[in-house]
């Protein structure tokens, strides 16, 4: 409370750039007016994402190709497969006629030889014995050949997977090297993208920059002071003054 009823006054101080930055200023409020006004910035004009490389669209058809259609020796396994169920390669091979004729004319005249020295020539006792050596003599034939084409045969299907396999392993490395080329091409890409969102940016920067340096953090700000005036005979005179007034 102010001593003696003093009067109390308040000032205000508007702080501002000096006068002689306001040409520079009002150059900066235009050129911002300009580009705040210009249709930039604008959106990159080209594709975002680069062209596949040649490998990698070729790599890609060979796999959809290979999906679809499958490799033909795994075809060729499973049709095997599918035939040895049914049964198909059961006495199919054609070279075992031509081994049976070599027995069956080495064995019968042995046999007809033995018969007719024992009297029995034409006899069922030669009959059976002719029937029992052939078989003896052919069969082996034809079961190691059997054994060994199914041998062969099977090996070759335990085989099929693992070379079918390899295309999907070429496909692979195909899809690799294509994939480096196209990680090539979009870094190319995002440095054009770059350059072109930094060239796009350029004039407002700058105009940021220079109005930064042009004007103060401090312009702009309000200062209020308060100052008291004392009133004649104000103080301890007034105070004391007045306590006699009221005495009388």
């Amino acid at each position: 409370m102010p001593d003696g009823g003093g009067q109390t006054s308040t000032s205000t101080q508007q702080s501002g750039p000096p006068a002689y930055l306001a040409p520079y200023l009002q150059y900066g409020a235009q050129q911002a007016a300009r580009l705040y006004q210009s249709p930039s910035p604008s959106f990159f004009p080209g594709s975002l994402v680069a062209d596949q490389s040649p490998y990698t669209q070729a790599a890609t058809q060979m796999a959809a190709a290979r999906a679809t259609n499958g490799n033909p020796l795994e075809n060729a396994s499973q049709g095997y497969l599918q035939n040895v169920v049914g049964g198909a390669y059961l006495g199919s091979n054609p070279y075992l006629g031509a081994v049976d004729q070599s027995v069956r004319d080495a064995v019968i005249p042995s046999v007809e030889s033995q018969m007719s020295l024992g009297g029995r020539y034409g006899s069922p006792t030669m009959g059976s014995e002719m029937t029992r050596q052939l078989a003896d003599a052919i069969a082996p034939y034809h079961y190691n050949d059997y054994q060994a084409e199914r041998g062969m045969q099977q090996q070759a299907a335990g085989m099929a997977p693992t070379f079918a396999s390899q295309d999907w392993q070429d496909i692979g490395n195909l899809q690799q090297a294509g994939a480096g080329l196209d990680q090539f091409e979009q870094n190319k890409l995002n440095a054009g993208i770059d350059r072109w969102n930094y060239n796009q940016g350029l004039a407002g920067n700058k105009l940021r920059q220079y109005m930064g340096l042009l004007l103060n953090p401090a312009f702009g700000s309000t200062q209020m002071s308060t100052q008291t005036q004392p009133q004649p005979g104000g103080g301890i005179g007034g105070f004391l003054g007045g306590l006699l007034g009221g005495i009388l």
